[in-house]
């Protein structure tokens, strides 16, 4: 199980690249560090509900909805993703201010 496999900085050198819009990253940031709702769009992503990312997502989601979950997949702490209950205990739990006292993991993003 990776536990915290990038930091801050290089998740979002990886959204740049990947052209995923900032206002996506944002909301998985603050979802992340503090455990805030990231809206529904990427709830489902979060949890890996593929019928109800259809349905929430509109134009602008859909067109970076691959490398999101791309994203998400190869980056994103296995403890917060995966299923809508791991997704909720991540919220439950402050992300990862609650869990470590930290916003995020001290992570080289050399």
């Amino acid at each position: 199980m990776k536990i915290a496999h990038i930091g801050q900085a290089k998740l979002r050198k990886r959204a740049n690249q990947s052209k995923i819009p900032s206002h996506f990253i944002a909301g998985l940031e603050r979802y992340l560090a503090f455990g805030i709702h990231p809206g529904g769009f990427m709830r489902a992503i979060l949890s890996n509900d593929l019928v109800d990312v259809i349905n929430r997502a509109d134009a602008d989601a859909l067109s970076c909805l691959r490398p999101l979950s791309l994203l998400v997949f190869d980056c994103i702490d296995t403890r917060a993703w995966g299923t809508r209950q791991r997704v909720d205990e991540w919220m439950e739990h402050q992300g990862y201010a609650g869990i470590t006292g930290r916003t995020f993991p001290d992570i080289t993003d050399g």
